[in-house]
């Protein structure tokens, strides 16, 4: 039997197991032992198993201390590219200056036909604007020195695009002042800046559009009045959506067309209640917060008859709220908010 059993199992099988739980149930067999037949003598009196028994048959678990509560983190994702930064802004400078020394030269009867007004216009426009010479003595500076300014045609602006611009080919000696001026005619694209920025209106939608705002609210029966996210204790078999989606509805209305990303948490936060607070109430001793991610796609919040007592709400990016809200909870939520 030993010659037709492999080694792992024939190990396994030999040697006293460990599990101490069951030693009692099987055969006591010792580490010198090699026979694998079964012993002479069987106690048929031996119980099958072991039953353990609760040595504490009266114990209940005790509920948890901290008192369960969801909050909903409702964010708006940038609109627009983010800004470059200096060092960004250097690296494409030099690719630009490089690109200009690599490539062919500009072959301007191709574009503008000589003797047409767009010729005309173009070379008008070509005099009173300094370019880079990409095969002049200085072609090899592909960086600005302090003080200096990129060239015309380097970096330009809506109005320097409208100076510069030709937008003559399709104008005909024919055609009348109110046609051509209305050919000329370019549209003109919208800041990045917008009327919210200019004004600071925390509660539009309209401002930073190239960062991630987040909605934090204002409730009057709290003392200090303290900016948080919209939050409620959880009730009964509620779960952490559940309980997520009812306060944002309670405290911003149901004119918000919103999205919620899972349903695990992005983060939590505990905290003990003060001491006059557990006199008042023997049954917590804190309160543990889980935040749930949401996404608003269209709406704003309407504080007209809300069942949460919110008095106030904002847009805010990440470092604005650093400035509103408790130093313990932003300790708690600097970690899940983005950036960008």
């Amino acid at each position: 039997m030993m010659e037709s059993t492999c080694h792992r199992c024939f190990t396994r099988i030999a040697f006293r197991s460990r599990r101490t739980f069951a030693s009692i149930a099987t055969s006591q067999v010792t580490p010198t032992q090699t026979s694998l037949d079964p012993p002479s003598t069987f106690d048929e009196s031996a119980p099958d198993s072991e039953v353990i028994e609760d040595p504490l048959p009266d114990y209940v678990r005790p509920r948890s201390p901290y008192q369960l509560a969801a909050a909903t983190v409702v964010s708006r994702p940038p609109l627009l590219t983010r800004d470059l930064s200096e060092f960004e802004k250097q690296f494409f400078f030099y690719q630009k200056r490089l690109d200009k020394r690599v490539v062919k030269p500009f072959t301007r009867a191709f574009y503008f036909k000589r003797g047409t007004l767009a010729y005309d216009e173009w070379r008008e426009k070509r005099k009173s604007m300094q370019v880079y010479n990409a095969w002049g003595a200085n072609a090899w500076r592909d960086e600005l020195h302090v003080g200096e300014q990129p060239m015309d045609d380097e970096e330009m602006d809506y109005d320097s695009l409208v100076k510069y611009t030709v937008s003559g080919e399709d104008i005909s000696a024919s055609d009348t002042e109110e046609e051509i001026a209305a050919k000329k005619v370019m549209a003109k694209p919208l800041p990045r800046e917008t009327e919210a920025d200019l004004n600071n209106d925390v509660r539009s939608l309209n401002r930073k559009l190239s960062r991630t705002l987040y909605l934090l609210v204002k409730r009057g029966d709290r003392e200090g009045n303290v900016w948080k996210f919209p939050q409620a204790n959880i009730i009964g078999r509620e779960n952490l959506r559940q309980c997520a989606e009812g306060i944002l509805t309670k405290s911003c209305g149901p004119n918000m067309n919103y999205w919620m990303v899972g349903n695990a948490p992005i983060g939590h936060y505990a905290y003990d209640f003060s001491e006059v607070r557990k006199a008042e109430d023997n049954e917590w001793i804190g309160k543990k917060v889980f935040f749930m991610k949401a996404r608003i796609f269209a709406g704003r919040p309407n504080l007209m008859g809300n069942k949460a007592n919110i008095t106030d709400f904002r847009w805010l990016a990440k470092e604005e709220i650093e400035a509103v809200v408790e130093p313990d909870y932003w300790k708690a939520i600097k970690r899940i908010l983005v950036t960008r």
